[in-house]
């Protein structure tokens, strides 16, 4: 018994080494492996203008072998011994939350970066305070100061007046202004000072969608309203809970876009995006106010009491961005405006740590077979290779719920090496009566309707006239038009036959 107690020891420790010699050599493969990295605007570079409407995943699995964690967080049995453990919730104290940096080296820019931005402001605006200069491109009086004291030593920009507290009101000299000029040139940004992308890149992994967990309530209240059977409701809450891919699909009108849209909402925590990127000398505006929604930045824990927030950054819900028809290969790479020279994040960069949604797959301006072969690689490994205007290619996470809706037959899409790729696949059905009666009534009544006896059976024996089933945006569109209907004939809002006829007639017409 004592021999085969060592033995056990033994074989532990040699498993527990090897467990950290693993994850030492992927850590170190995943360092090693990265790389350093639109429109016609105000030349704060600040909102964004696309007319395209707009939610990056670390090899988990592999990091969660290499720990010790299983699925649930429990440890790993192996040969009969535990190894490792540890929760996948992470705990406040390791939470990400960008602190302001004391210094330029932690800014991670360089000084020709921060000149670049304050001489550009002086050229657009003539002159301006040292403290409103720091407001501006969102870093500590104290390293624009320093700025300031040498692009000064340069003969730069002068002092014009002297407001006291330290600070001055600076001009450019003929030296500033004719370099300012050649600056802008070549971009016109001069906001909020830019994120490096390695800090970037590791706020993406301290937020990425597999550290939270979703449980059944939820998804309930994401998707509350939409009269979704409890089986469904199970089968999206592992789906979202995973993370991974998912494809909607079945017949228009069962609320395919509007499960998907709101399935983000089932994640309560906010993240931290930065306002623009630093990525091999360029500047690339990432915060896009038209998708991403802001959320107050109030102390949430003892980190945030302690320090003072980088302002580079902006707290944010979980993204939620939907593209459909509209969406192209542009769209998925970063852009350059010719007229300011300021660069824009691609939709899926803007929608890591969140939601990306693909509405209408298979009716983009791009083949199907083009965007699966763009993303099959990001769908698989996590990471995507994206292109800069002059040509450079970076390496960026790829961290986020990818969601395909279509009422178009699978077959049609792709072949069986793309789907092999999307583990969830769900199937939006129609209403049964039951069902579709119980929504029509609910609809009713919140529109003011009184309801005679047997007028819901007659409703759907009209529209088997017309149609071999039920959808779920038949009740709400019946309802709305009888309203309309209503209004028009000034009449009392009670449903009859030959309302629901007039109403049927108007909705299906002869197609």
């Amino acid at each position: 018994m004592r021999l085969n107690a060592c033995l056990r020891i033994v074989t532990a420790d040699r498993l527990a080494f090897k467990a950290s010699t693993d994850l030492s050599m992927f850590g170190q493969m995943s360092v090693d492996s990265k790389i350093s990295q639109s429109s016609s605007e105000p030349i704060h570079g600040e909102s964004s203008n696309q007319q395209i409407e707009m939610t990056s995943r670390t090899p988990c699995d592999a990091v969660d072998c290499a720990e010790g964690r299983g699925a649930e967080g429990r440890g790993v049995e192996v040969g009969g011994v535990e190894v490792g453990y540890e929760s996948t919730r992470k705990s406040p104290e390791m939470e990400f939350v960008p602190v302001e940096p004391k210094d330029l080296f932690e800014s991670g820019l360089s000084e020709a970066e921060i000149e670049s931005l304050i001489l550009k402001f002086l050229h657009f605006y003539g002159c301006s305070l040292g403290r409103h200069l720091s407001e501006q491109i969102k870093l500590p009086f104290g390293i624009v100061k320093s700025i300031l004291d040498g692009l000064k030593n340069q003969l730069l920009v002068a002092y014009r007046n002297f407001v006291g507290v330290n600070d001055y009101e600076y001009e450019l000299t003929n030296d500033g202004r004719d370099k300012a000029k050649r600056l802008t040139e070549l971009c016109s940004y001069c906001g909020a000072a830019p994120v490096g992308f390695n800090k970037y890149v590791e706020s993406v992994e301290r937020q990425s969608l597999q550290s939270t967990r979703i449980g059944l309530p939820q998804i309930q209240q994401a998707l509350k309203g939409l009269h979704l059977p409890t089986g469904i409701l199970e089968q999206l809450g592992q789906a979202v809970n995973s993370g991974r891919c998912i494809l909607l699909h079945g017949e228009s009108g069962n609320g395919k876009t509007s499960v998907a849209t709101r399935c983000v909402d089932a994640y309560e925590d906010g993240i931290w995006i930065p306002r623009t990127l630093a990525v091999c000398g360029e500047i690339v505006r990432f915060y896009d106010p038209t998708v991403h929604q802001t959320l107050p930045t109030q102390p949430a824990d003892s980190l945030l009491r302690k320090s003072i927030v980088d302002q580079r950054w902006v707290r944010i819900k979980r993204p939620g961005i939907i593209v459909g028809g509209e969406l192209n290969l542009e769209h998925l790479e970063i852009s350059q405006n010719r007229h300011s020279g300021i660069l824009e994040a691609p939709i899926h960069m803007k929608s890591n740590n969140g939601c990306l949604v693909v509405d209408d797959l298979g009716r983009q301006r791009l083949s199907i077979s083009e965007l699966f072969n763009r993303w099959i690689i990001p769908m698989e490994n996590g990471h995507d290779y994206i292109c800069l205007p002059n040509g450079r290619k970076i390496q960026s996470p790829f961290d986020q719920l990818l969601i395909f809706s279509t009422n178009m037959k699978e077959k049609c899409l792709s072949d069986e090496a793309f789907f092999r790729r999307i583990p969830y696949k769900i199937q939006l059905s129609g209403p049964s009566d039951s069902q579709f009666i119980e929504i029509f009534f609910d609809l009713a009544q919140m529109a003011g309707f009184v309801e005679p006896e047997g007028i819901c059976d007659y409703l759907i024996s009209k529209i088997m006239e017309f149609r071999q089933s039920l959808k779920f945006c038949y009740a709400s569109d019946i309802i709305k038009q009888c309203s309309e209907f209503c209004d028009f004939h000034s009449q009392d809002r009670i449903l009859d036959k030959n309302m629901i006829d007039k109403v049927i007639l108007n909705y299906f017409g002869d197609l």
